[in-house]
């Protein structure tokens, strides 16, 4: 405890800066713990206030968000969109091919997300060919750039849309669940306040240490 007290006096004195150790820590990484410590007491409070009930429901919601066979659909819809972008660069402008392709690949174009993913890879492929070529090679690159992602767009939002769901499906297993069943227990009620009246008490007392 001697180690608190002389950089709480130093804190006092205003000669306390953020490379002092205290335990073998800079006190600028414990102002990062109270800060963290902080956040999990109001995460905790937060996940009291919304209940059990609507806990596991939005759990069962990022759970069911995943199936093999929604995967399944999604990579056949990924498929025939890339099937008729093909039949629609090759076929003749004008012809009945064309605009049957043109048909299929708007019937196939995914929503909001994949314009979404569109204006962010045209923004980033932008950025980078344009501090890298001059205006001519850059017009050429990003007409190439945007061509093949075109191409690709359906599997890129397929593999967006795959890595979300299972992403929550993850979440559900691993995090809420188990934070459902501890709040459900009434049992452990009173350690769950009492780790979070810790929780702030220490995250307060090391953030105005490091402040």
């Amino acid at each position: 405890m001697g180690e608190l007290v002389d950089a709480w006096t130093l804190w006092s004195s205003e000669k306390l800066d953020d490379a002092h150790l205290l335990w073998g820590l800079e006190i600028f990484w414990w102002g990062r713990i109270g800060k963290l410590l902080q956040t999990f007491a109001v995460l905790t409070i937060v996940v009291e206030i919304v209940g059990e009930h609507r806990l596991r429901a939005f759990g069962r919601g990022l759970h069911g968000a995943f199936t093999f066979a929604k995967a399944r659909a999604m990579l056949a819809d990924a498929k025939s969109y890339t099937r008729a972008w093909s039949r629609y660069m090759r076929a003749p402008s004008g012809s009945d091919e064309h605009k049957q392709a043109a048909a299929r690949v708007n019937a196939l174009r995914s929503n909001k997300l994949s314009l979404v993913l569109a204006l962010t890879y045209a923004s980033v492929m932008g950025f980078i060919l344009w501090v890298n070529l001059n205006w001519w090679q850059w017009v050429v690159a990003m007409f190439i750039a945007v061509g093949v992602y075109a191409w690709m767009a359906a599997f890129v939002t397929f593999g967006v849309v795959l890595f979300i769901s299972v992403l929550g499906l993850l979440a559900d297993i691993a995090l809420i669940t188990p934070v459902a069943w501890i709040i459900s227990r009434r049992s452990l009620d009173l350690i769950v306040k009492l780790c979070t009246l810790i929780a702030v008490v220490l995250g307060v007392h090391f953030d105005f240490l490091a402040s």
